[in-house]
């Protein structure tokens, strides 16, 4: 059972890494200036 917990934190990590990168790209494309 441990695996399947440590195979689902780093798949959370992995997927939050995405949806960082996306939001990031994304204000980069719509040019907003509050990206930090």
């Amino acid at each position: 059972m441990k695996t399947v917990l440590v195979a689902a934190a780093v798949l959370a990590l992995i997927v939050a890494g995405l949806l960082t990168e996306s939001r990031r790209n994304i204000e980069v494309w719509h040019g907003l200036p509050e990206v930090q």
